[in-house]
């Protein structure tokens, strides 16, 4: 970890130096601020009073659901990076959503991973037991299929229910959270048909936490809700990091 930090200093400098670390916003007013958050896992570029510039990331897993395969790109918005979830043991079919349903959308949304076939289909993380992650979950039907059937579904952590998923129309996007501790090497997150529609997923994300940042003496918690603190609009908004101004709460889920 040391190393990385020292790494991505040393780029972050050059980076400032060339003027190539979002031009637009390192003008010759206020304040730029490195932090390295244990935590998180996360080294942040800020300048005073604002949100972070640029974010490096250690221990995520970003995958773009249907993205075709050995694919990947950086989601300008928010400077994740998402890869092709092709390579997690994952099958289903790859499709996109109709183009009138992309506009005004992070683009890992605009793959979905479809699973005509099998009553439950899961992706397979090689991962560490005893590590605590914050596991992201997102959908959006987006009429990928044209069909304008809106499906209802299930998602499993392995063989137990985590939750339900229901989208009020082919716009609607929902992200499902869950912080949960590995009891094995690996992990299997499942979309399960009940009957009601052709599950898809548009995106699997996974972030390392400090063991320590959510005590909990069950195995898993369930989002509760969120605030941003910090807040002068009350708008809403996909945080790159937990480190700034936003709070989350989570409520115990036994799994």
């Amino acid at each position: 970890m040391e190393m990385l930090k020292h790494v991505l200093l040393a780029f972050i400098i050059c980076s400032i130096a060339f003027d190539i670390l979002v031009p637009a916003q390192l003008d010759q007013s206020g304040s730029v601020n490195l932090s390295f958050n244990e935590n998180f896992n996360t080294l942040s570029l800020t300048r005073e009073g604002q949100r972070p510039l640029f974010v490096a990331f250690s221990g995520f897993i970003s995958l773009d659901s249907g993205l075709p395969e050995d694919s990947s790109y950086t989601e300008a918005t928010t400077g994740i990076d998402y890869v092709s979830d092709a390579a997690y043991g994952v099958t289903g079919v790859g499709k996109s959503v109709l183009p009138e349903f992309q506009t005004g959308m992070q683009r890992q949304i605009w793959h979905v991973r479809s699973f005509p076939e099998g009553d439950r289909n899961c992706y397979n993380l090689t991962l560490t037991k005893g590590d605590q992650y914050l596991i992201k979950a997102s959908f959006m039907y987006g009429n990928y299929d044209e069909l304008n059937e809106v499906p209802q579904f299930d998602l499993h952590l392995g063989p137990n229910l985590w939750g339900t998923v229901t989208l009020q129309n082919a716009s609607t996007a929902k992200t499902i959270d869950i912080i949960h501790v590995l009891q094995e090497n690996h992990l299997h997150v499942c979309l399960v048909n009940t009957g009601n529609g052709i599950p898809s997923i548009s995106a699997l994300e996974l972030r390392l936490l400090k063991n320590t940042i959510y005590r909990t003496q069950s195995k898993s918690l369930e989002l509760f809700t969120r605030y941003d603190v910090g807040s002068t609009t009350g708008s809403t908004f996909r945080q790159v990091t937990l480190t700034f101004n936003l709070l989350k709460l989570f409520h115990n889920k036994e799994l």
